[in-house]
């Protein structure tokens, strides 16, 4: 049994579906010495959701008997707010080893956190798997503390080379502070202190998450980027699954691994989606002169209407000594696409297209041939349609796997498909 304890001020709502859930018993009770005056009340819930509403003043507690698991497709995990005039402590979703500390210069009013852990910013593909959203009544300047799990850092990160990025009028802003004080406060999870630390004051609501000094997070998410040889000549095809800010692309082309041998082989800018929270699916065909039996590796380049630049890559492609003479059609590429990123840290994309409305099975396996997860069993709902899965480096128990090289593979009718990815963490 698992018990879960939440400190409130305001309205706290928890979707339970009743498919996954079976009935909780979840009791209220005021913190402070008034029993007498307020009795406890107790709620019964089988789906649907539940809102608890206590006074600034008088905050309840809540205890809950059962497991409970508030998901990530909700507004926040749990929320806790109320006059912030001094140091204030604002918990997550796994008590107080994960928790956010605030301590203003002046009072802030009433202040609300909303915790995604374990979460990447919608629009932050380079951040931490970790970020936040902290609407103030009134921005002042301030200290703040974050303590987050060890495994939402991507492996490499630097500590002290961590910054607060603010995400505003769709581009990230590097918020002016000192390198934070880092401690472990308890296994598993690190805290990370930053000292005078102000907020873009064109707004009191900030959504913010943790990257690298002088790297910005990411207005690019990429879900897939190939090259195939078809129509005589190397293809090039990537899907981005959102776009901000972004002008248009580059495509740089080397015969080794290294970028800087590399030149670029388009002669104008491709136009990116400008910003746009919808796949967005490009084709590009290499018309330069490639020879049989070599092989080429490709680079994508954004630039965003800021001129910032931010490179994906490089993806390789073998020319074949006997192309297949009906693969002559460029406008698109059907089957299993290679996962991105890879290798990966935390989660992963896989994605494929089908020609035709027929039965699929997507199945990730390790190197023994056993399979660790089923990520889909069904009919595909249409010819041509882009499929997008994300393998979040788990078991079919939730249980996290190992580093190391896993199988992915593809059964659709008589056919299948398989290819290979590599998971760091």
């Amino acid at each position: 049994m698992k018990i879960l304890t939440l400190i409130l001020f305001l309205p706290l709502a928890l979707n339970l579906s009743a498919k996954e859930y079976s009935i909780f018993q979840v009791k209220v009770k005021p913190s402070r010495n008034d029993y007498g005056t307020r009795a406890g009340t107790t709620f019964f819930i089988n789906s649907g959701s539940v809102v608890v509403t206590s006074n600034v003043n008088n905050p309840a507690w809540i205890e809950i008997n059962g497991d409970l698991f508030v998901g990530t497709s909700a507004s926040c995990y749990s929320v806790n707010s109320g006059e912030c005039n001094s140091e204030t402590t604002f918990y997550g979703s796994e008590g107080d080893r994960d928790a956010v500390i605030i301590n203003p210069d002046a009072n802030m009013n009433a202040t609300t956190i909303r915790n995604y852990s374990g979460e990447k910013h919608p629009f932050g593909s380079r951040g931490i798997n970790h970020y936040w959203e902290i609407e103030m009544q009134t921005n002042r300047q301030c200290d703040i503390t974050f303590q987050v799990r060890e495994n939402d850092i991507p492996t490499g990160t630097i500590l002290s080379n961590l910054r607060i990025w603010e995400y505003y009028n769709s581009d990230w802003t590097e918020i002016p502070t000192s390198s934070p004080n880092d401690r472990i406060p308890d296994t598993g999870f690190i805290s990370l202190s930053f000292s005078d630390v102000s907020f873009n004051s064109q707004t009191n609501n900030h959504s913010i998450t943790l990257n690298e000094t002088g790297e910005s997070p990411t207005s690019i998410i990429l879900s897939s980027f190939t090259a195939v040889y078809s129509g005589n000549k190397p293809n090039i095809y990537w899907i981005t699954q959102s776009e901000i800010n972004n002008f248009g692309w580059n495509i740089h082309r080397s015969e080794t691994e290294n970028m800087e041998e590399s030149v670029l082989i388009n002669q104008n800018l491709i136009s990116g989606a400008g910003s746009s929270t919808e796949p967005s699916e490009y084709l590009f065909a290499d018309e330069y002169e490639v020879s049989i039996g070599n092989s080429y590796y490709y680079w994508l380049e954004s630039v965003n209407f800021s001129g910032i630049r931010e490179y994906f890559g490089p993806i390789s492609l073998t020319i074949p000594s006997n192309p297949n003479p009906d693969n002559n059609e460029i406008t698109r590429f059907y089957g299993l696409y290679q996962n991105y990123p890879n290798p990966a840290s935390h989660s992963t994309t896989i994605g494929f297209i089908m020609k035709d409305d027929c039965s699929a099975n997507l199945s990730v396996y390790n190197l023994k041939g056993q399979k660790i997860r089923t990520l889909f069993s069904k009919r595909t709902i249409e010819k041509d349609k882009l499929n997008r899965m994300i393998w979040d480096g788990k078991d079919e128990s939730g249980n996290d796997v190992y580093s190391g090289i896993y199988f992915y593979k593809l059964t659709v009718s008589k056919k299948i498909y398989m290819k290979k990815m590599i998971l760091m963490r």
